[in-house]
């Protein structure tokens, strides 16, 4: 074998090794935020309504991430606006726990109980889903990069006001310094 191609065969072996199994465990210091899974955003006909497809795709991914994250004893943390109508959780979301904040403004930081809630959990890695991914997520993202704190936005666990909004509104969020990963990467 020639060596630089046993250079790159030693270094693709690496890669792959290095590389986080599917199925991994998100990590004792990680959170999973379900930020504003309500009524008012994911039915159809309530307050403000986001991309069905996208919500109706949505919350199967985030209730086998609450499941997730719940057998391995990790964080999950609901986030819900308390300033709308039919603030009450979706039907559809599998809540367990009571770790549960509610925020006036888009940002989950908003609420500064939540900031202490990960404080004193020791908690450094949030694993957002959620409504929506131009607001509520993005503004949830920015303040916790901004506080430091590593985040990655699961992309088949979020969902956007307007359809075609989606894949930029991510590769926004990445730029910024957000993960972007599949549910199933966790």
């Amino acid at each position: 074998m020639k060596p630089t191609i046993f250079c790159l065969a030693v270094l693709l072996s690496f890669l792959i090794l290095s590389a986080a199994p599917l199925g991994a465990d998100p990590g004792e210091h990680s959170a999973l935020v379900v930020i504003d899974v309500q009524k008012a955003f994911s039915d159809p006909e309530g307050f403000s309504p986001v991309c069905r497809d996208q919500a109706d795709h949505m919350l199967p991914v985030i209730n086998a991430l609450v499941q997730k994250f719940s057998d391995r004893k990790r964080e999950i943390i609901y986030i819900k606006q308390e300033y709308i109508r039919d603030t009450e959780f979706d039907a559809r979301l599998n809540v367990l726990g009571n770790s549960r904040f509610t925020k006036r403004m888009q940002s989950a930081f908003s609420n500064p109980d939540f900031e202490t809630y990960l404080h004193d959990h020791n908690i450094s890695r949030l694993y957002i889903v959620g409504l929506a991914a131009e607001y509520c997520v993005a503004a949830t993202v920015a303040d916790a990069l901004g506080k430091g704190l590593d985040v990655s936005v699961v992309e088949d666990g979020v969902a956007a006001k307007y359809c075609g909004a989606l894949p930029s509104e991510l590769e926004t969020l990445r730029g910024k310094g957000a993960d972007i990963v599949r549910s199933d990467r966790i």
